[in-house]
């Protein structure tokens, strides 16, 4: 299967907190979501936003 390797950081976090994880080629945003509130233990979240860092290549989670 192909996929992408990431690292994934929850943004205002003191100290620092990320996870890596290698992702399926085709996962969707609704998927990705329930990725990472698994990866870091979140139940109740608002809403999520993400953005896209092509130049450090990692996918990080701007809001939960």
């Amino acid at each position: 299967m192909k996929g992408f390797r990431v690292k994934i950081i929850l943004s205002g976090s003191h100290p620092e907190i990320s996870r890596e994880v290698i992702l399926p080629e085709k996962i969707n945003f609704r998927e990705l979501d329930w990725v990472i509130c698994e990866l870091f233990s979140l139940k109740d979240r608002g809403s999520s936003e993400f953005c896209l860092n092509y130049d450090r290549g990692f996918i990080w989670r701007i809001t939960f």
